[in-house]
C-alpha cells in the first residue's frame, strides 16, 4: 500500500497492481492560495496517485485512501465549484501489528489533510466518489481481518 508523498519523495506506482479508475480531476492545492489545478489521477492499490498529464511519467503525489472518507462538499467547506467532492481524514490511527501484539502506531502526519477535488461532470464525480470510497473501505476491511 502507498504512503502519502509529495514530489520531493518520488515514488512509483506498482505496475503489477490493476488500475481501478483513471482520468482528469481538478485538485485544490494545499497552499494558502487555494488554486485549482487539473491533474491526471490513477486509483490503484488503495491509493490515489496524481500526475501532470496522462503519460503518467512521474508521480507528483499520492494519497492513501484508507482512513479517509470521500463525500460531497458541504456549505461550510466554502467550495463553489460544480461537481466538487472531498477526501476527509477520519483521524483514526493505523496500528502496526506483529503477530499478536501492537509494535507501534502511526499517528496523523502533515499529509493527512482534507483534499478537495472537482470533476468535469456529475457522472464522473459519482464514479470517482464510489471508487475511492470502495478502495478506502476495502483496505479497512482487510486490515480488520488481519487482527
Amino acid at each position: 500500500m502507498c504512503v502519502s508523498y509529495r514530489r520531493e519523495q518520488s515514488i512509483k506506482r506498482n505496475p503489477n497492481v490493476p488500475v481501478v479508475v483513471r482520468g482528469w480531476l481538478f485538485k485544490q492545492d494545499g497552499s494558502g492560495m487555494r488554486l485549482w489545478k487539473r491533474k491526471w489521477f490513477v486509483l490503484a492499490d488503495y491509493c490515489l496517485f496524481y500526475y501532470k498529464d496522462s503519460r503518467e511519467e512521474s508521480v507528483l503525489g499520492s494519497i492513501p485512501l484508507p482512513s479517509y472518507v470521500i463525500s460531497a462538499v458541504e456549505p461550510e467547506d466554502h467550495i463553489i465549484r460544480k461537481y466538487a467532492f472531498k477526501a476527509s481524514h477520519t483521524g483514526m490511527r493505523s496500528y502496526i501489528y506483529n503477530r499478536s501484539s501492537v509494535i507501534g502506531s502511526q499517528a496523523e502526519h502533515s499529509g493527512m489533510r482534507t483534499y478537495f477535488f472537482s470533476a468535469d461532470t456529475q457522472e464522473d464525480m459519482n464514479g470517482w466518489v464510489k471508487a475511492m470510497n470502495q478502495a478506502a473501505l476495502m483496505q479497512n476491511h482487510t486490515t480488520s481481518l488481519k487482527r
